[in-house]
C-alpha cells in the first residue's frame, strides 16, 4: 500500500510539474505583451477641398480586440467605415493589428486639427498622434486644363497631357458614364458602365483604366480589360472600349460622378512639300508622303461629363436594433456542428450570407440567445460570384455552459433593401441540442494481493553454484536514504504551492473576464467620460467659457444616450432626440437651448449655466 501511494505521489508530480511551467510561461507572456500596445492615426491626404472627404485610419498594434474610437476635431465630421483585422506570426512571436477607418470632411475651408485619437484595450486607454489638415475652397480642387489641340503637336516628343470632355472642338475622342442608378443611399452598391469613344483612324495607346475622380464615392470593381467594338454615332465612326464596374456613395446629399481616362495618341504629320518648281524627286505624289510621313505623340485625359447623383439618408423609421449598416437584399442560412455533446465543449456555428449588395457592410449575424452561452469572435470568407453578388461565410465557436440548454437560439440579421426602401430582419430556425452532464467518477486503489510465505533455505549452507553464503551478524545499521521528491513534506509543499497558483491564476482570470466585459467597460468608460466633463463645464463656468461649456455639455448628453440607444455619440441630434424622448423630455430642452444659444449667438450667463449643468447631472440620471 505504501509503495502504491509512493508511485501515484511520484506520477501526480510528474503530471503537475509541466502543467506549473506552462502556466508560468503564458503569464509571462501575457504580461510581457500587455504594454506592446501602439495607436496611429493617418490621413491619406494632408489637403482636401471642402467638397470632398479624406481617409483617416486608426491603427491599433499589438492587440486583436478594441472599441472602436470616435474621433474628435472642431467643425469636423467623421463617419464610421468599418474595421479590419490582422495577425502575423513571424519566427515564433505574434503580432495583431485592428484598423478603424473614417471618412473626414469640413464644413468650410481652413486649417483643421484632429485630436488624439482615444482608444480603450482591455480596460486600458491609449491615444494617437494628433493630425492636422488643411480644407482647400471646392474652386482649388482642380487645376486648370491645358487647351492646346493634339493635331498642332510637332516632333516624336510627349508633351503635357491635354484634358478633353465632350464636346471639343477636334473631335478626338469623348467619354461616357451611366450609372444604373441616379438615387442611392449611403453604402448602396450599384452598377455603372464607362464607354470611351475615340475616332477611327486614330493610333490610342491606354495608359491606364478610367479612374474615379473625388471622394464621395467608393470604387469597388472595375473590368480589368475593356471590351471594344466599332460604333456608328452622328454619322461618324468611333472605336468604342466599354468598361463595367460598381461603386458606392460615401454619404448623403448631392455630388457630382466624373471619370478620367489617360491615353496616349500616336498622329500622322505631313512630310512638308518642296518649292521646287520642277517638283521632288517623287514628283509629290501623296502615296509617298504617306509612306515617309513622321508620327508625333500627345498625351491626352478623357474626362466623362459630371453626372449628378443624388445621396439620401436611411430613414430612422423602423431601424432595427441590430442593424449595423448592410445594404441590399440578402438571405440567411445557419448550420451548427456538433449537435451533441457535453457542457464546455464548443459548438461551431456556421452562418452564411448570400445575394446581392455592398458585402464590405456586412457583419456577423447575431445569436438572439446568449444567456448561458460564452461566444468567441467569428471569421468570415467572402466567395464572389459577379461583382456585388456572393456568399459572406462566417464561422464562430459558442460554448454552453449549462445543462438545461436545449437549442441554439434564432439567428437574427438586418438589412436595408434600397429597392423596397425599407429594413428587413431574417430569423433563423432555432437548432435543437443534446448535452450531457459532465460527471467524474471516483474509484478507490485497489489493495495489492497478498505475497505468499516461502521457506528460505539456511545461511550457512553453501549453495549448488558455489556462491558466497549470507553473513548471519546484523552489522552496522544506517538511515535510509529517502529522495526529496519521495518526503512528504516536499509533496505537500509542491500541493500548496500548486493549489495557490491555481487559486490566484482563477482569480486573475476572473478579473480580467470582468474587465473585458463589454457592457462594464462602456459603463465605466461613460462614467469616466462624463466626470471629465462635468469637471470641464464647471471650468467653464468660472472662466465664463460658453464655447467650452456649450461643446462639453452637448458632448455628455450625446455620449450617455449612446450607451443607451447603441448608437455613435456623434451622430446623435436633436431631432434623435425629439423622437425618442419626447419634446417635454428633460435632456431635449436642455439640447434645444444649447442648440439656440450655439447657433444664435445668444449669450448665456454664470447662473444659467450653473442651472443647465445641474439639469444635465439630473437627467442622466433619471433616464
Amino acid at each position: 500500500m505504501k509503495n502504491f501511494l509512493r508511485n501515484s505521489m511520484h506520477s501526480y508530480c510528474r503530471t503537475v510539474y509541466p502543467f506549473v511551467a506552462l502556466l508560468l510561461l503564458l503569464i509571462i507572456t501575457e504580461w510581457a505583451c500587455a504594454g506592446d500596445v501602439k495607436v496611429s492615426a493617418q490621413l491619406n491626404s494632408d489637403s482636401f477641398p471642402v467638397d470632398e472627404a479624406v481617409l483617416l485610419t486608426v491603427t491599433v498594434q499589438g492587440a486583436s480586440s478594441a472599441i472602436p474610437p470616435s474621433p474628435t476635431g472642431t467643425d469636423l465630421q467623421f463617419t464610421y467605415r468599418g474595421q479590419s483585422s490582422q495577425m502575423q506570426w513571424i519566427n515564433g512571436k505574434t503580432s495583431a493589428t485592428i484598423s478603424f477607418s473614417y471618412m473626414v470632411q469640413a464644413n468650410k475651408p481652413g486649417d483643421y486639427t484632429i485630436e488624439p485619437v482615444k482608444v480603450v484595450v482591455e480596460g486600458h486607454k491609449y491615444f494617437s498622434n494628433p493630425l492636422s489638415c488643411t480644407v482647400l475652397p471646392a474652386s482649388a480642387s482642380r487645376g486648370a486644363s491645358a487647351s492646346a489641340s493634339p493635331r498642332g503637336s510637332q516632333g516624336a516628343s510627349s508633351g503635357p497631357s491635354t484634358r478633353l470632355r465632350s464636346g471639343d472642338a477636334d473631335k478626338i475622342g469623348f467619354m461616357r458614364i451611366s450609372p444604373e442608378h441616379e438615387t442611392l443611399y449611403p453604402g448602396q452598391l450599384t452598377h455603372f458602365t464607362v464607354k470611351a469613344h475615340f475616332r477611327r483612324g486614330l493610333r490610342v495607346t491606354l495608359n491606364s483604366n478610367p479612374s474615379l475622380l473625388g471622394n464621395n464615392f467608393i470604387l469597388h470593381s472595375l473590368d480589368e480589360k475593356p471590351v471594344q467594338q466599332e460604333e456608328l454615332i452622328n454619322g461618324e465612326r468611333y472605336i468604342t472600349l466599354t468598361w463595367h464596374g460598381t461603386l458606392s456613395a460615401v454619404k448623403e446629399g448631392q455630388f457630382p460622378l466624373e471619370f478620367e481616362l489617360d491615353a496616349s495618341l500616336l498622329m500622322r504629320v505631313n512630310r512638308q512639300r518642296s518649292r521646287d518648281p520642277f517638283g521632288s524627286l517623287f514628283g509629290n505624289d501623296p502615296f509617298f508622303d504617306d509612306f515617309f510621313g513622321r508620327y508625333s505623340k500627345r498625351e491626352v485625359k478623357l474626362a466623362s461629363p459630371k453626372k449628378s447623383i443624388t445621396v439620401q439618408p436611411l430613414p430612422t423609421t423602423d431601424r432595427p436594433a441590430d442593424f449595423k449598416g448592410a445594404i441590399g437584399s440578402y438571405s440567411l442560412a445557419v448550420a451548427a456542428s456538433p449537435l451533441q455533446g457535453r457542457v464546455g465543449d464548443p459548438i461551431t456555428l456556421k452562418m452564411i450570407i448570400s445575394g446581392s449588395g455592398n458585402f464590405d457592410l456586412v457583419q456577423p449575424p447575431e445569436l438572439t440567445e446568449t444567456k448561458h452561452w460564452k461566444t468567441y469572435p467569428p471569421t468570415h470568407t467572402y466567395d464572389e460570384e459577379t461583382p456585388g453578388q456572393g456568399q459572406k461565410r462566417f464561422e464562430q465557436a459558442i460554448v454552453p455552459t449549462s445543462p438545461d440548454i436545449t437549442e441554439i437560439g434564432a439567428i437574427q440579421f438586418s438589412y436595408f433593401d434600397p429597392e423596397l426602401k425599407k429594413y428587413v430582419s431574417l430569423h433563423s430556425d432555432p437548432l435543437p441540442i443534446q448535452l450531457e452532464q459532465q460527471t467524474s467518477g471516483s474509484s478507490s486503489p485497489k489493495s495489492l494481493p497478498a505475497a505468499d510465505l516461502q521457506p528460505t533455505s539456511s545461511p550457512n549452507r553453501v549453495s549448488d553454484n558455489n556462491l558466497a553464503p549470507l553473513h548471519t551478524k546484523l552489522g552496522k545499521l544506517v538511515k535510509k536514504i529517502t529522495p526529496l521528491y519521495q518526503k512528504n513534506w516536499f509533496i505537500a509543499l509542491i500541493a500548496a504551492a500548486f493549489l495557490i497558483m491555481l487559486s490566484a491564476f482563477y482569480f486573475s482570470l476572473r478579473r480580467k473576464l470582468r474587465e473585458k466585459n463589454p457592457q462594464l467597460i462602456l459603463r465605466k468608460n461613460l462614467e469616466q467620460a462624463l466626470l471629465h466633463h462635468f469637471k470641464t463645464m464647471q471650468e467653464a463656468i468660472d472662466s465664463s467659457d460658453q464655447k467650452t461649456f456649450i461643446s462639453h455639455c452637448r458632448q455628455a448628453i450625446q455620449e450617455y444616450l449612446a450607451l443607451q440607444w447603441g448608437v455613435n455619440a456623434q451622430s446623435i441630434t436633436r431631432a434623435d432626440l425629439q423622437q425618442r424622448l419626447g419634446d417635454d423630455a428633460l435632456l431635449q430642452k436642455i439640447f434645444a437651448q444649447l442648440d439656440q444659444a450655439g447657433f444664435s449667438g445668444s449669450t448665456l450667463d454664470r447662473q444659467s449655466m450653473t442651472k443647465l449643468m445641474r439639469d444635465t447631472q439630473k437627467g442622466v440620471r433619471s433616464s
